[in-house]
């Protein structure tokens, strides 16, 4: 209503799998970019379409922005809480993608509860967790070798870059064949997705598999929409939104690489920062139904580029 009050045309769409969509079951982070690809396309082709097309959302909706700003009729993004998967990343989102995983979407094993009352389960688990035993380089999964003979030979580095070069070949539904039968199951969970590490190298973390490239510069190259890059403080992402933003700058296209911009406030993951007043605003939601409260949104804290 916010947008219609103002002459905009607003368009929610729901990921495959989750809300009003179909399937029956979520595969996460496996159709997006051809499914958000082709919403793009879809507006384009409707009679009220007039020529601009902006998206804005936030952590998971933001990497769907990735795949938007791949169309030439994509205008511009606001991307929150992500990026293109270029730092490094060393954390491990443990206790957050096991209740993500048991919230989110349709399918096996989902529980009607709030993604922060399960986390509460994880918490001895994410502190007595093994993380930090893994080895660098461990044994690929029999299905894999059996589907790729050439696994056997390179150096375990090698034969994860050149498997990770494959899978970016892949359309869609090949992907979500490929993990399902790289890690023996029915769909693809956050969990399964934050597994992918072991397949494809410790660089490759989530983020990258939302829109997958083998040459992130060559990706930035690609880029149609200049990205308004939205990102906290606190936030567990905020090196890999700084790193997105060096290589657009850097790499992109020169209208867009110089109309990106970032805005970097005192916020965590999609929510007020610790300092910031989250835990009173969680109680104070559920204990009057709330959907929000008042925090302070000055620009205490906040830094623009």
């Amino acid at each position: 209503m916010f947008f219609a009050r103002r002459g905009y045309i607003a368009v929610s769409h729901d990921c495959r799998g989750t809300g009003g969509s179909e399937p029956d079951s979520w595969d996460d982070y496996i159709y997006e970019s051809e499914d958000r690809y082709d919403r793009i396309e879809w507006v384009t082709r409707q009679e009220w379409f007039g020529g601009f097309i902006g998206s804005f959302g936030g952590s998971y909706v933001g990497q769907t922005q990735w795949a938007m700003a791949l169309h030439p009729a994509m205008s511009c993004t606001v991307t929150g809480f992500s990026g293109l998967d270029i730092a490094f990343n060393t954390a491990h989102l443990y206790m957050f993608l096991n209740s993500y995983a048991r919230t989110i979407g349709k399918g096996e094993g989902k529980v009607a509860a709030h993604i922060t009352d399960v986390e509460r389960l994880y918490e001895d688990e994410t502190m007595s967790g093994g993380f930090f035993d893994e080895s660098l380089h461990g044994q690929f999964y029999k299905s894999l070798l059996a589907r790729f003979a050439g696994l056997r030979t390179p150096s375990p580095s090698m034969a994860k870059r050149w498997l990770w070069e494959r899978y970016c070949e892949m359309n869609c539904a090949a992907r979500a064949e490929f993990v399902k039968q790289a890690l023996g199951v029915k769909q693809v969970t956050s969990v399964d997705v934050e597994s992918l590490p072991a397949i494809f190298g410790h660089r490759i973390a989530h983020d990258a598999l939302s829109v997958r490239h083998s040459d992130p510069p060559e990706l930035c190259r690609l880029l149609r929409a200049p990205p308004l890059l939205r990102t906290g403080w606190y936030d567990w992402g905020l090196k890999d939104v700084f790193a997105t933003w060096e290589l657009i700058r850097r790499d992109a296209q020169e209208h867009i690489a110089s109309r990106t911009r970032m805005i970097i406030t005192p916020y965590a993951h999609n929510l007020p920062g610790y300092h910031e007043g989250i835990y009173t605003c969680q109680r104070a939601s559920k204990v009057d139904h709330q959907p929000a409260c008042k925090i302070d949104q000055g620009m205490r804290g906040r830094f623009l580029i």
